[in-house]
């Protein structure tokens, strides 16, 4: 099954490295690769990759496009244009389809949300799904949104969490999770085995963590900043001491 999946992240380290191994996945010598973003992932992307290189093919299998320029090509007024990006984006994915696996790295969704377009951003990732009932490829988007901001919660992430298959984990595995266990247990709180997360397409495929954070918002509303506001602390002062 395709995969479509989303990353939220602040550490432009953490994330190009789970990028990095999505897009090599595990058949990386029959796998084309696209990647749309900005000028410094571009280039980190490509330098994490290049050790691999005797993995894959190069030559016509990596095609590399900006995110900027791409969404100006595709969105000439406040949304994007459906022949646009079948014509740009489509196109390409479906020539690199019939030849091997396609995956793909994107910038573009998550830019027009920090850039507050949201219906935008929403309207794109309808564009993809859309796309993927036609054609075969694995996409990998992220969005600079700090889990912590009161911004992430469930009905402001409703749209990119629902328009996705799965959401990654937005830190190294267990750091976050165990501040937030922590936070809440001082504030004597217990999050239930199985939190009901609305708007996820895959819930089951959800990190504990953000689950715990979208659950704590939703149940907890006026407790929720101050919870978190602790858990960030447990979480940056765990960071810095590694």
């Amino acid at each position: 099954m395709p995969q479509h999946v989303v990353q939220c992240y602040q550490s432009d380290e953490f994330l190009l490295g789970a990028a990095a191994r999505f897009l090599l996945g595990r058949d990386a010598g029959t796998s084309f690769i696209v990647i749309i973003a900005t000028p410094a992932h571009r280039l980190a992307l490509v330098k994490r990759l290049k050790p691999n290189s005797d993995q894959m093919p190069w030559v016509g299998g990596l095609r590399l496009m900006d995110a900027d320029e791409t969404l100006a090509q595709i969105m000439p007024r406040d949304t994007p244009d459906r022949a646009r990006f079948d014509q740009v984006v489509g196109s390409l994915v479906r020539q690199f389809a019939t030849r091997g696996s396609v995956r793909i790295y994107g910038d573009m969704a998550g830019e027009l949300y920090r850039a507050g377009k949201r219906r935008a951003s929403a309207a794109l990732e309808d564009l993809w799904n859309e796309l993927a009932r036609s054609v075969d490829f694995d996409l990998f988007c992220a969005y600079p949104i700090d889990v912590f901001d009161p911004a992430f919660e469930e009905r402001s992430s409703d749209s990119f969490l629902h328009n996705h298959r799965r959401l990654l984990p937005s830190s190294p595995a267990g750091s976050l999770e165990a501040a937030l266990r922590l936070a809440l247990e001082k504030a004597g709180l217990t999050p239930p085995e199985r939190m009901r997360v609305p708007g996820i397409h895959d819930r089951a495929r959800m990190p504990a963590a953000e689950a715990m954070i979208l659950w704590l918002r939703a149940a907890y509303p006026r407790q929720a900043p101050a919870v978190l506001a602790q858990a960030e602390r447990y979480y940056r002062n765990a960071a810095r001491a590694e």
